[in-house]
């Protein structure tokens, strides 16, 4: 179970950094849009 908690945690870390990334992005694009 252990081994298995340590692995749900990296994914929702993953999942986190991509929706971090994902918010970026479009802040980004309208500052190339101007």
């Amino acid at each position: 179970m252990a081994e298995k908690n340590v692995e749900f945690k990296e994914l929702i870390y993953d999942l986190m950094n991509g929706m971090m990334e994902l918010n970026e992005a479009p802040s980004e694009l309208r500052c190339y849009r101007k």
